[in-house]
């Protein structure tokens, strides 16, 4: 995940808008970002009162099995099973997935 920009930075943006008289698409050129985070910035400042950066939160890990698909019982065969291969569920499937999988179930205690 990308590292929010510095309180800082933030106000003297919203300091260049709001007080000096920029206008937001010049205040994009001028700071080197987009529209689309000054408005967001702007909007943030009208609900809260602040343009202070939102926490970071963890992304939520949700399991194969959860929605239905049995993919996310694999690690859970393969350690019951070490001598399963990925050749016996018949088809073809990456080790990045295979990775996915096992995390998720790491994560979940399978």
């Amino acid at each position: 995940m990308a590292k929010p920009y510095s309180y800082d930075f933030r106000q003297k943006v919203i300091q260049a808008i709001e007080l000096d008289g920029l206008k937001k698409r010049e205040a994009s050129e001028l700071f080197n970002i987009s529209r689309n985070t000054i408005n967001l910035w702007l909007q943030r400042k009208a609900e809260t009162g602040d343009v202070q950066a939102l926490p970071n939160r963890p992304p939520v890990i949700t399991t194969k099995s959860q929605t239905g698909s049995s993919f996310g019982r694999l690690p859970r065969l393969m350690e019951i099973k070490p001598r399963w291969r990925w050749r016996n569920c018949g088809r073809v499937t990456s080790a990045i997935a295979y990775g996915r999988a096992a995390l998720n179930a790491q994560s979940h205690g399978l």
